[in-house]
């Protein structure tokens, strides 16, 4: 056997990907049933190469307070911070079933109406800006079909592979495609004995040469016990994209307070929609939208339907952009324009693939 071979093989010793996956699996079953309050601060920084040392991370850009009820696979995310003057207002979100369904909290001071929209994307709206559901293993971020890849299928795909095992931490290595959204995600994960993942690279390698690449590194940097499971509390995402080689942004979750609620139900996360003094927009899979409002009585008293996956291949930068920035404007804007910044290397692709 060649001495490169016999190296390789030593430090293989880790358990095979399916193997893990059972064990993330087992983890994840003990971190269900969660309320979590967690804080997300957003930096930017100058320099070549991201680094986890806070003082080089020279703006924040803001602090954003969340609220996740976990009821796996489902989850329910409120979005709290309550600066109308700044254009915040609180928003309550659930994935449910595979939709997203979101309402707005107070009325529309324009037309004092409760605003609702429901999508066949899981990644949208609020959870769509930042990394969220990957924090806590409940979705890979930018992975189509959304919210069907997570740890555990990603360690259960055909291309799973063991690279390395030192010290009871194990590396693993895999390529999903996305099939008909034209790139695929490259994995590179460095899991523990327990299934917490401590690190988790992505690369989203866009098929198409006119489409960047671009990069995201998360690192679990604090863990608590919850049910005997390690739960993250404090968690960064860098991302960076050749665009930007110079200029990158940090996530920083960190977990406040966590209740263990043995008796969360599904109407516990669910979101009913009220057709009474509201406006509906329901988004369809045909990329077809319909908008309907309600008077107080719960007559209709306004509809329209229109596709919203017009010139999306047109490769006109500028009018990809403009579509992107609407979809955002109709959940929160000072979060869609500020993370935003972060992800401008992801514009095109983005509305690419959630125009399909």
């Amino acid at each position: 056997m060649p001495a490169g071979l016999v190296i390789l093989t030593a430090l293989a010793t880790g358990l095979p990907p399916a193997d893990m996956a059972d064990v993330v699996a087992a983890r994840l079953q003990a971190l269900d049933g969660l309320v979590v309050d967690l804080t997300l601060e957003v930096y930017g920084a100058h320099s070549d190469t991201p680094v986890l040392d806070p003082a080089a991370w020279d703006t924040l850009w803001d602090t954003l307070p969340f609220r996740v009820t976990i009821l796996r696979p489902n989850v329910r995310v409120e979005a709290l911070k309550d600066e109308p003057e700044r254009g915040y207002e609180p928003v309550v979100a659930c994935i449910f079933d595979g939709t997203y369904t979101s309402r707005h909290v107070r009325p529309s001071r324009r037309s004092g109406r409760v605003f609702y929209q429901t999508l066949p994307d899981v990644q949208s709206g609020i959870v769509r800006c930042h990394p969220l559901l990957q924090v806590f293993d409940l979705g890979i971020f930018d992975a189509a079909p959304p919210g069907h890849l997570n740890i555990v299928t990603v360690l259960q795909h055909p291309s799973a592979i063991l690279v390395r095992s030192v010290g009871g931490v194990s590396t693993y290595a895999a390529s999903v495609p996305m099939g008909r959204f034209e790139y695929t995600i490259h994995f590179e994960m460095d899991i523990n004995e327990r299934g917490t993942p401590l690190r988790i690279k992505t690369t989203l390698d866009n098929d198409h040469p006119d489409l960047v690449n671009s990069y995201y590194e998360q690192f679990a940097l604090r863990t608590t016990e919850v049910n005997g499971a390690e739960l993250p509390v404090e968690t960064a995402v860098t991302h960076w994209g050749p665009k930007f080689p110079h200029y990158w942004t940090v996530n920083l979750y960190r977990v406040e307070a966590v209740e263990v609620r043995a008796d969360l139900s599904p109407d516990d996360l669910r979101i009913e929609i009220v057709r009474r003094d509201s406006c509906v927009n329901e988004h369809f899979p045909d990329a077809s939208v319909h908008q309907t409002e309600y008077d107080e009585d719960g007559r209709l008293v306004w509809e329209d339907r229109w596709f919203s996956a017009a010139d999306s291949d047109t490769g006109d930068a500028e009018a990809i952009k403009a579509k992107h920035a609407i979809r955002w404007r109709m959940t929160i804007p000072p979060v869609a324009g500020l993370i935003g910044l972060s992800m401008a290397g992801l514009l095109t692709y983005r509305s690419r693939h959630n125009s399909h």
